[in-house]
């Protein structure tokens, strides 16, 4: 019989307001969460608690978490954006920020909606309100590559953003209807699928 084995809420250590994502670690032994409540979280699955919080209080995000994920590889860092516009990265075995992106180094202009690790490499996609994709390099925090209107983006904000399994190629998605397929070795995009061949007529998810 399939039964519910964990239920996270506001009195067991989770979230006091809504939740906008839940995602797990590769190796699912972790689940990260991220909330309106202005935090993100990272639960223990086996042991069925919360392990780390962050939140204002601890350098984090002023405002809504949008999306919250794990390194895909060690486990080790924690990525997250916020509707403050930030980009935090995080180092889960130390439990501190160890370094913000935002509009004064490289980042979003805008809400940031998503922010999703390489599936090998150290690097990182961003996505936010201001139209554009952006790929960092995590050690060096530098900002690779800026996907934007001005060079065959995106024409509004940008809803999501993540790699191929390879890692090869990202995909992004928007509100101007258009799903973007990226080579990011190459930093160019290789398609689009619009409404003109076989796409959406609303925004993409």
């Amino acid at each position: 019989r399939k039964q519910v084995c964990f239920v996270l809420t506001s009195g067991n250590g989770g979230h006091r307001d809504i939740v906008q994502c839940a995602k797990f670690s590769s190796d699912g032994t972790l689940l990260v969460t991220a909330s309106r409540d202005g935090s993100a979280k990272v639960l223990d699955v086996l042991a069925r608690k919360v392990l780390f919080t962050l939140d204002k209080n601890n350098g984090g995000h002023e405002g809504w978490v949008m999306y919250a994920e794990i390194s895909p590889l060690d486990n080790r860092f924690l990525l997250s954006a916020g509707w403050d516009g930030k980009i935090i990265l995080t180092d889960l075995t130390k439990g501190e920020v160890i370094h913000v992106i935002d509009q004064t180094n490289g980042g979003h202009f805008d809400h940031a909606r998503t922010a999703s690790f390489h599936p090998r490499y150290p690097l990182f996609l961003s996505a936010g309100d201001d139209g554009s994709m952006r790929l960092f390099h995590r050690k060096s925090h530098q900002l690779k590559w800026l996907l934007s209107r001005e060079n065959g983006g995106h024409r509004e904000a940008v809803l999501s953003a993540s790699f191929s399994p390879s890692g090869r190629r990202a995909v992004s998605t928007s509100d101007d209807h258009r799903v973007i397929i990226s080579d990011i070795s190459r930093r160019e995009v290789v398609f689009r699928l619009t409404q003109r061949n076989g796409g959406f007529a609303d925004h993409v998810r």
